[in-house]
């Protein structure tokens, strides 16, 4: 009866580029907090979309219009960060609110070494009552897409080898309906 969005896209075609050239742009923008490197606290408090909005725009364009398309509903990016962990570094169990999607594209990842994104389930197993949690099988250049409600984690990254992940929240107007 009930299922929890959520979709998985494969790399773009071109993702070693894109990865260069956004390492780049995060290289003249946020700050070092706590030991590891986001320009979170920055936009925030700004209450402003980063600099590189508009190239990760032009990366992410297919899939955004596909989730358009398939949700039939104009996205609206409404926050961007990105956040570079070593070892150590985590994020504990959070939400990006009760309204809209929210992305996570894995622009440095490597699955010998680091997790993906631990999702938990707004309801309890059935027959268990148990706390269901899952963490997808992801790769360098993976986007996943969730609603934002939903708690989830980046557990401690236990080596030394640097993971980036970009995040952005979306919401929508519904699409105008074209009369024939």
């Amino acid at each position: 009866m009930f299922c929890v969005p959520f979709e998985h896209y494969q790399p773009i075609e071109n993702h070693q580029q894109a990865k260069e050239h956004m390492l780049e742009l995060f290289s003249m923008c946020g700050e070092d907090k706590n030991g590891m490197r986001t320009d979170f606290f920055l936009n925030d408090v700004n209450q402003s979309l980063p600099s590189y909005y508009h190239t990760l725009i032009m990366y992410l364009y297919d899939y955004i219009q596909d989730l358009e398309n398939q949700m039939e509903f104009r996205a609206k990016i409404n926050s961007m960060w990105y956040q570079q962990t070593t070892r150590g570094q985590y994020h504990e169990v959070h939400n990006h609110g009760s309204v809209g999607l929210s992305c996570v594209w894995y622009l440095e990842f490597d699955p010998s070494v680091h997790q993906a994104t631990t999702f938990y389930c707004p309801f309890a197993d059935p027959l268990t009552g148990d706390l269901l949690q899952e963490t997808p099988k992801v790769k360098e250049g993976d986007l996943i897409v969730f609603p934002s409600y939903l708690l989830h984690e980046q557990k401690p990254n236990q080596s030394d080898v640097r993971r980036t992940a970009v995040s952005f929240n979306l919401d929508g107007m519904p699409k105008p309906i074209l009369k024939s």
